[in-house]
């Protein structure tokens, strides 16, 4: 399957980065290598994760309050990347970003 990221997902994951970054030197790359190994544990299989809402999934970033949200379509052969938010963030947020299947 490929991947597919929506452009707020690369916002949020920015502002993640660079917000730990700002915490504490090496802590923003610390978050994007495990968001990327998150990321790398859907491939195997993308339909074995949390269903949270609607059709999408919930993989969590080991080590951080964060997790990735994505929606698989098998018809297309496509992991879309939705969301990245942060634990204490209003959920559902990110519910307007996607289209039902």
């Amino acid at each position: 399957m490929r991947l597919r990221y929506l452009s707020s997902f690369w916002i949020e994951y920015e502002q993640a980065v660079t917000w730990n970054e700002a915490q504490r030197s090496g802590l923003g790359e610390e978050l994007a290598i495990e968001i990327d190994q998150a990321i790398a544990r859907i491939l195997p299989d993308p339909l074995s994760w949390e269903l949270v809402e609607r059709d999408c999934r919930r993989v969590p970033v080991k080590r951080f309050r964060y997790s990735v949200i994505f929606q698989v379509d098998q018809s297309a052969d496509e992991i879309k990347i939705v969301a990245l938010p942060h634990a204490s963030r209003s959920p559902g947020y990110w519910l307007s970003r996607i289209k039902p299947q």
